[in-house]
């Protein structure tokens, strides 16, 4: 009986170990929406790229959706303003902001997707807008399910075009009496302002590359089957 407990003992901890291992092999990759230039002048066009990292998936990559959001009031697009990068095939809804990414040969490596061209409206009166890539998932054929990660937001600084400038230069006038002389002097300095600019910022979450773990995972699982083995075996000659 005290064999059987033992036996039973070893066995779910291999168990246990094996489960662990699955869960550091779990398939991730990472995305990321960078602008070309996080400034933009109201009425101008603001580029972003749209990029698959981190991937660490079997089979690699052939597919991906996500919801685009941004202020319609403020930024537009259409499909016409998405570029396709390095074969990838586009589909987008401009009503309900659905997109999916599609290619025929699987990505492992770091890549980029997709370009969108955003128009600036010339009427806005805000400083600051947000770009926003969600409910991202990617995967393959071969997969039972794909993969989730985190939503991506660049956030765009908006800039009046034109402005002010130049100096202003006070004029004198001089009077001259008889046996009376007056030479008035004036003088005035220009005034400096000084603008200061918001920075933009960018909220950038990624899920973190688990797979590196999975190198010594399924060694350190074999050492431990053959230690619970040979603790086993030597167990019951003592125990005779």
């Amino acid at each position: 009986m005290r064999n059987k407990k033992i036996l039973i003992t070893v066995l779910m901890f291999i168990f246990v170990v094996s489960m662990v291992g699955k869960v550091f092999a779990a398939d991730s990759f990472s995305a990321s929406l960078k602008p070309e230039s996080s400034r933009v002048q109201k009425g101008q066009e603001v580029k972003l790229k749209f990029k698959l990292t981190g991937i660490n998936v079997e089979g690699g990559i052939t597919e991906v959706t996500a919801v685009l959001d941004y202020d319609e009031d403020v930024l537009s697009i259409s499909k016409d303003n998405i570029t396709e990068l390095n074969d990838w095939s586009i589909s987008y809804n401009e009503d309900n902001g659905k997109i999916s990414f599609e290619k025929q040969n699987p990505v492992k490596e770091d890549e980029e997707v997709a370009t969108f061209a955003f128009k600036v409206s010339e009427n806005t009166q805000v400083t600051t807008t947000g770009i926003k890539l969600r409910d991202i998932e990617g995967g393959n054929s071969s997969l039972e399910d794909n993969i989730s990660v985190s939503q991506v937001t660049q956030t765009i600084t908006i800039s009046s075009s034109g402005g002010l400038s130049g100096t202003v230069s006070p004029s004198t006038s001089t009077t001259t009496e008889p046996s009376i002389s007056s030479t008035p002097s004036i003088s005035s300095e220009p005034t400096t302002t000084t603008t200061t600019t918001p920075t933009s910022t960018t909220k950038n979450e990624t899920m973190p590359d688990t797979g590196a773990e999975q190198s010594y995972v399924l060694p350190l699982v074999a050492a431990i089957a053959v230690l619970g083995i040979v603790a086993f075996i030597n167990y019951r000659k003592l125990d005779k």
